[in-house]
């Protein structure tokens, strides 16, 4: 069975069981999220922090569920940082490139996803800048993001942040594509710059499959026709003869 085939079909037999004008609003499930972890979060227990609400991580770390750590020492910093006032994106938790060492040697974060070959994948990730206001944690920060597998590397790309401080953190989205030449992908990033001595933070990171062409156009397709064999049917009288 082809694609077209199982677009169709599905579309169909969603829409069978439905009124006309519900089989028109039928909509696909939201892609799912191929990073495991993707926002940073202590989802094992693992997070110790100091003081400041931040654990150092050394490269070669996999304290950190679903991430290594390379590069540099990087923060794993608690939402709030304590004194800091460092705010994550998504959840309570967010990675800060610059850790407490603050010089341009910067750390950086890898993880393998699962692939399909030829699939075209769409990665999204959010850089962070200030906290309280504070001009040690100002932009502009950029962010080195990468995909690629054993034979090399597919995108390879510096993302810049806006500059200035802020009170919450900022966060700005970014991203980028690839097509997958393997079943096994490795995304990475790693800080790149900073405006301020402090802060270059990385949050809410997803990596999701982008649907093939048509998808969304035969699923509607489907759900019309299902909706106007519907309205052909004759209405039964429903008054009692």
């Amino acid at each position: 069975m082809n694609r077209i085939t199982q677009v169709l079909g599905t579309s169909l037999l969603l829409g069978a069981s439905l009124c006309p004008w519900e089989a028109q609003a039928i909509s696909l499930d939201p892609p799912t999220n191929l990073v495991y972890n993707g926002s940073f979060e202590d989802i094992e227990s693992t997070f110790i922090g100091d003081s400041h609400v931040n654990m150092s991580l050394l490269p070669g770390s996999m304290t950190l569920p679903g991430w290594t750590v390379f590069g540099a020492e990087l923060g794993w910093v608690g939402m709030g940082q304590g004194d800091w006032g460092v705010d994550a994106k998504d959840g309570n938790k967010l990675v800060d490139f610059t850790g407490y060492h603050n010089d341009g040697v910067y750390a950086g974060v890898t993880q393998d996803i699962l692939t399909d070959v030829g699939t075209v994948y769409e990665v999204v990730f959010h850089i962070g800048r200030g906290g309280n206001g504070d001009a040690n944690y100002a932009g502009p920060n950029a962010v080195r993001a990468m995909a690629g597998d054993l034979s090399g590397v597919y995108h390879d790309e510096v993302f810049t942040s806006s500059g200035g401080t802020s009170d919450p953190t900022a966060w700005e989205r970014f991203s980028f594509r690839f097509t997958a030449q393997d079943m096994v992908t490795t995304i990475s990033f790693h800080g790149a710059g900073k405006g301020g001595c402090c802060l270059v933070g990385l949050d809410d990171v997803a990596v999701t499959a982008v649907p093939e062409p048509g998808t969304y156009a035969l699923i509607a397709t489907g759900a019309l026709m299902v909706g106007w064999q519907l309205r052909r049917r004759p209405r039964q009288n429903s008054r009692m003869i």
